[in-house]
């Protein structure tokens, strides 16, 4: 049976920004001027996208059949390096100019993805998030984080969350405020046991390619590569 784990701190509207649009939750108001970024790795490999993409509306679908919720599937397949901020437009290109200066002397990796499934809440514990997590810690993560926490800092942005806990969202949803007690929801084992399928299925052997940091800002975006060697480092 797949172990179940639970925690604060999900990247929030970067990741509930890619779920269904009815059901995405503001973090923050808008402020005009003002553009919601973050960082983030990405797949390269189109069906390996697909493959997370399939995962996810399955899991969405075996939550919302066994939760009686209306569970969404994540469709910006991505791994958040950053909460998600707001920067002002003519901060955008020194931002990620500071980004790119720091993050080319971290070694490029690759992320094995594994089957450890839990569930997160975001910050004002409005939505739930279904992730899988990483099969190993790759140290270059830490080193990469401490670079893209640095110039956050810079910026006077808040840090990654302290538990580092680094992932992929596959599905959410709200919780009704009624429920909203600080602490995520616990998943049955039957759930548990048909999403471990689905997971064994789909994401069998998967890894993140830790090779360039994506940068989201508004409808820009900015690909920033890491060190690349002859042979990429698991």
């Amino acid at each position: 049976m797949m172990q179940q784990s639970s925690s604060r701190g999900h990247g929030g509207v970067g990741d509930a920004a890619s779920c269904v649009a009815l059901q995405r939750v503001r973090q923050f108001p808008h402020v005009e001027g003002q553009w919601p970024t973050f960082a983030c790795l990405r797949l390269h490999d189109g069906e390996e996208e697909e493959d997370v993409l399939e995962a996810a509306m399955e899991v969405a679908q075996c939550i919302t059949d066994t939760m009686k919720v209306k569970a969404v599937p994540c469709e910006d397949v991505h791994v958040s390096l950053s909460r998600t901020f707001t920067l002002q437009l003519g901060e955008i290109d020194s931002f990620v100019s500071q980004v790119r200066q720091a993050v080319a002397s971290v070694p490029a990796f690759y992320a094995p993805l594994g089957f450890r499934g839990y569930v997160m809440l975001n910050d004002d514990g409005s939505r739930a998030f279904f992730c899988v997590g990483l099969n190993q810690r790759v140290p270059a993560i830490d080193l990469l984080l401490d670079r893209i926490d640095e110039c956050l800092a810079a910026f006077a942005k808040p840090a990654f969350y302290e538990a580092r806990d680094i992932h992929v969202s596959l599905a959410s949803w709200v919780i009704p405020p009624a429920q909203r007690n600080g602490q995520p929801p616990q998943l049955p084992p039957n759930l548990l046991d048909a999403i471990q399928g689905i997971l064994q299925t789909h994401l069998d052997e998967l890894v993140i390619p830790g090779d360039t940091v994506t940068v989201h800002s508004g409808n820009k975006t900015f690909r920033l590569p890491l060190l690349l060697r002859s042979k990429i480092p698991a």
